[in-house]
């Protein structure tokens, strides 16, 4: 993940101001534990002053305003509920910052689900040389186990299903 920079110290464009606070408002929910790029690698925006801000995208959107795509990766919390309790905290730090008005539609991405228990999954963790059977596994463990469905798109939530073991 790339070096958070102050928002105070960020240009002029509305679209890399965005960009740097709704990423900083997602960093700051419990349950996110970081950001990507995302599953292909462009969940990204350019900052001309800070460089690429890694895991957020801001496009433009008609009428003036942006829409924001976050890539995030979370703990093993209730998906539906971190995202939105992102987004709003998104819409909240955008509005108090001046820019409200100019936020269109905010989009969350779950790319990565991350777990320090040893005891998760323990098959689908020695299955890393075979995706496909590690998701599976990992789905019927969240799914018999705690309720969570690791593959959904539901509105503007997304979850790509990988989970790792351990701390990145």
């Amino acid at each position: 993940m790339s070096p958070r920079m102050p928002t105070a110290q960020v240009g002029d464009s509305p679209r890399v101001r965005i960009a740097h606070l709704a990423l900083d408002a997602a960093l700051n929910v419990a349950g996110v534990q970081g950001a990507d790029a995302g599953p292909d690698g462009l969940c990204l925006t350019g900052d001309p002053q800070g460089g690429t801000v890694r895991g957020v995208s801001v496009i433009a959107q008609t009428g003036d305003r942006y829409s924001v795509d976050l890539c995030l990766i979370a703990g093993i919390v209730p998906l539906i509920e971190l995202a939105a309790e992102v987004r709003r905290r998104v819409q909240a730090r955008v509005a108090r910052d001046g820019l409200g008005d100019q936020l269109g539609d905010v989009n969350v991405q779950f790319s990565e689900v991350l777990s320090n228990s040893a005891n998760f999954c323990p098959t689908a963790c020695s299955l890393r040389s075979s995706p496909s059977i590690a998701s599976f596994a990992i789905a019927r463990f969240l799914i018999s186990a705690s309720g969570y469905f690791p593959s959904f798109s539901a509105g503007n939530i997304t979850f790509s299903s990988t989970v790792n073991s351990g701390s990145k």
